[in-house]
């Protein structure tokens, strides 16, 4: 028997987790609370670090007024490398692999996310940044995933 993990929130859960799962309503409050927290932290301010080269001088920010702001800052500043690339192709096109290739090559790439409840700024690395473009990107593609 295969066990196929599936995402959900910040947690893994597979399908023999669910033999003895139950949700009380506490439980299902927890759970939507997780839910208005993603929203939330979706349309937060967020600064963008950004240091392409290895040298600190090449260090940089952004802000944009949401996490789907920045992340499509973050394809912009690809499609602008792309363009610098390739100066006479008049339409260049790119798949999300080679974006994240992109995104790997560069020296440092970062996000704070501002945490309302806090009052603080939160931290996430790449990864995290990857995650949060495939899903706008898929969602720009397919709709709402």
């Amino acid at each position: 028997m295969s066990i196929h993990k599936k995402y959900v929130g910040s947690f893994f859960f597979s399908p023999s987790n669910f033999e003895f799962f139950s949700l009380s309503v506490q439980e299902f409050k927890l759970i939507v609370s997780f839910t208005d927290v993603s929203i939330e932290i979706l349309q937060a301010h967020t600064i963008m670090l950004i240091q392409p080269g290895p040298k600190p001088e090449t260090r940089t920010y952004s802000d944009y007024e949401s996490v789907n702001e920045c992340m499509e800052g973050v394809c912009r500043i690809y499609e602008e490398h792309l363009k610098r690339q390739n100066p006479n192709t008049p339409a260049i096109t790119y798949d999300v692999s080679q974006l994240f290739d992109f995104i790997d090559q560069l020296s440092d790439l970062s996000c704070l996310v501002y945490q309302k409840g806090t009052n603080t700024y939160a931290p996430y690395n790449k990864d995290w940044i990857k995650e949060k473009i495939y899903v706008l990107l898929r969602r720009q593609a397919n709709g709402p995933v």
